[in-house]
């Protein structure tokens, strides 16, 4: 630690991120996909939700918070199977409501035993392969 940073150290990174041979690739890699979107506002969600449904790597789970003010957002989503749609307790703005979907994701992935944890909003379409291509 530097005087520059003030006590903040940097994160540990795996060192397998980058050195996982071919044979390693082979989707055994558990990962939780975490979605941010706003019912309230409704840019884009079609695409997200089929780019999330989408996704090819089969050891995966989809979760999607609704960061909204609607309180029956399932009603949106009622239609949707393969997603998990939750809604945690509204916070004081949007930046807060962000923070503590990413605390809850982060949380569930380590309690959970997840190896990789993919946080999306509404406004990114993810391509197929994406996680394939990820890990």
């Amino acid at each position: 630690m530097t005087a520059g940073n003030k006590g903040i150290e940097k994160p540990a990174i795996r060192k397998s991120i980058n050195a996982k041979s071919a044979a390693e690739k082979s989707g055994n890699d558990k990962v939780l996909v975490c979605g941010i979107m706003n019912c309230d506002r409704n840019f884009q969600m079609p695409q997200f939700i089929k780019a999330l449904k989408g996704l090819s790597y089969k050891n995966s789970k989809i979760i999607c918070i609704d960061n909204g003010s609607i309180k029956d957002f399932q009603r949106f989503y009622r239609h949707v199977e393969g997603i998990q749609f939750e809604k945690l307790e509204n916070k004081a703005n949007e930046r807060e409501s962000i923070v503590a979907a990413r605390e809850y994701f982060r949380k569930k992935a380590i309690d959970e035993k997840y190896d990789w944890l993919l946080i999306v909003d509404q406004s990114l379409v993810l391509p197929n392969n994406f996680i394939e291509n990820a890990i």
